[in-house]
């Protein structure tokens, strides 16, 4: 299901930049789509252009060294893909890949910075940079320190931050991916918080059905046993 930017407040650095520089990238940007399934930025590739992704939902993965696939982040309307490629000038870091329906405004690298410029929203764009980096440095806490079920409970907590109740449309191979975790290992999780009433489940869409339940498994909390035994 698209969701309309907006409906919602945006997400990632099109949500930390002033309204009017949004609007401006919305309206001088070339509008794309792409179906499901399609890549819209590919790893190791050059950086000369930025995606404000304006509907849909994005899955952001990397392939390590050993050809390991990890899932790094999830990305809503309000994200610009690839605008740290285009300042730092290095090859792309990830590849970006449509998890729905995605509808994108494309700016070049120039018109990029000259908006930012323009807005004056270095400042903007920095503290949004080091938030990312704060956010994978709790990825990789969660992964090496907690068990499954409650890494899979923090993933599950931020996918649906926005309040949205369409559900989460990723497999439970994704998900399994997202949280350094092998499959059976999600299936079982995902089982437990099933069997307790916290989530619903069908073919790859999952929907929240406790949240403030996940809430208290995603902080630790020991009234969910099974779920803090689970690794």
């Amino acid at each position: 299901m698209i969701v309309p930017a907006g409906a919602r407040q945006l997400a990632g650095l099109g949500g930390a930049l002033p309204a009017q520089a949004w609007t401006e990238l919305m309206a001088r940007g070339t509008v794309r789509r792409f179906r499901a399934g399609a890549v819209l930025l590919r790893q190791g590739t050059p950086g000369t252009y930025v995606l404000a992704l304006a509907e849909g939902r994005v899955m952001v993965s990397r392939v390590s060294a050993s050809g390991e696939e990890l899932i790094v982040a999830i990305g809503d309307p309000g994200e610009i893909l690839g605008d740290m490629t285009v300042l730092d000038r290095a090859p792309r870091s990830a590849t970006v890949t449509a998890l729905i329906p995605c509808t994108v405004h494309v700016l070049s690298s120039e018109q990029f910075q000259v908006l930012i410029r323009r807005h004056d929203a270095a400042d903007a764009v920095a503290r949004h940079a080091f938030a990312r980096v704060r956010a994978a440095e709790q990825a990789r806490f969660e992964i090496s320190a907690l068990p499954v079920a409650q890494r899979l409970a923090c993933a599950l907590v931020r996918l649906t931050a926005d309040g949205s109740a369409d559900g989460i449309g990723l497999s439970q191979d994704q998900l399994a991916r997202l949280i350094g975790a092998s499959r059976n290992a999600v299936v079982a999780a995902l089982a437990r918080l099933r069997n307790q009433g916290i989530i619903a489940t069908s073919r790859r869409r999952l929907v929240i059905r406790d949240p403030g339940a996940l809430r208290a498994i995603s902080a630790g909390d020991t009234a969910h046993p099974g779920d803090a035994l689970a690794v």
